[in-house]
């Protein structure tokens, strides 16, 4: 009997659809179609009381289909890693330097003849004290070691003069070829400073007396004084090493002869020695003797 019911009403829906959709066309909105639902009646013996007709509404629309979340996680794309950029500092380059270096002069002062043969060699201090006149001041000066040397060679006579600022001093060289020695004959100089000009020389002198292809070598020498007029000069020398009429063309300071000054004192040192042993004996002698006598002494009492 349900089924006879709900036939009945697909029936009745399925009609009054055909009767409104006939020749029309179909819209996109849904229609609500009242269909009254006829409950069963249950037998009463007394009365019977109809229930409420309820009322279905039923779509004709298909409901709009709902696409469900993908359950995919979806994963950023990473970027690509930048390595940071380095700017390097530009690079110097340094050239070298192309400006040369003088060699240091040497100390000594050396002559070279016409022919390119050194003939004088000299190494020293040398110290000049002025006393121009009563009233001057007096004037000490150095010969600087970077005093410019040139000279001549000859076979009997050779000069060395050594110029610097105004100033020159010269040295004279004189040799004896029978003995085979040379000297130091003389001795000019020429100052100009402090508004002062005075000249000197002491000639006819024996210095530095050497044998002929021998260094004279002195620690220190006696002073020399000259005098003009009411004015005079010292030279003074030290630590002096000079060769002149050198014999071969080498800068070396060969065959060093010592001066007197400079010469060991062992022959003074050998006699004190041997006087200081002679009086020991002596002293030794006369004690033995003198107990001996005591002794003799003795017995003879």
């Amino acid at each position: 009997m349900f089924m006879l019911k709900y036939s009945i009403l697909l029936l009745h829906v399925v009609f009054i659809f055909g009767l409104e959709t006939d020749g029309k066309p179909l819209e996109n909105k849904p229609k609500l179609v009242e269909v009254p639902v006829i409950e069963p009646t249950k037998p009463s013996p007394s009365t019977t009381v109809a229930p409420p007709e309820k009322t279905t509404v039923i779509s004709t629309t298909e409901a709009p289909t709902v696409t469900p979340p993908s359950n995919s996680t979806t994963q950023s794309t990473p970027k690509p890693t930048v390595a940071p950029t380095t700017t390097n500092p530009p690079v110097t380059t340094v050239l070298p330097s192309t400006t040369t270096t003088e060699a240091p002069k040497p100390k000594y002062w050396e002559v070279t003849g016409q022919d390119g043969i050194v003939c004088i060699l000299a190494e020293m201090n040398i110290q000049l004290d002025l006393k121009p006149e009563k009233d001057v001041k007096d004037i000490s000066i150095k010969v600087p070691k970077i005093a410019e040397a040139n000279g001549t060679c000859g076979a009997t006579e050779q000069t060395i003069v050594l110029s610097w600022e105004n100033n020159s001093l010269s040295l004279n060289f004189k040799a004896n070829k029978s003995l085979e020695h040379y000297y130091l004959d003389s001795v000019g100089v020429d100052i100009k400073k402090d508004n002062i000009s005075v000249s000197f020389l002491k000639d006819n002198i024996t210095m530095f007396e050497t044998a002929l292809n021998h260094t004279y070598a002195c620690s220190y020498s006696d002073p020399l004084k000259a005098v003009k007029d009411n004015g005079t000069v010292q030279f003074s020398f030290s630590d002096i090493k000079l060769i002149a009429f050198k014999a071969d063309n080498s800068t070396a300071f060969a065959n060093i002869y010592a001066c007197p000054s400079d010469a060991p004192d062992i022959v003074p040192i050998v006699v004190g020695c041997a006087l200081t042993v002679l009086v020991v004996v002596v002293l030794i002698a006369y004690l033995v003797s003198r107990r001996r006598t005591q002794t003799r002494g003795y017995l003879s009492m």
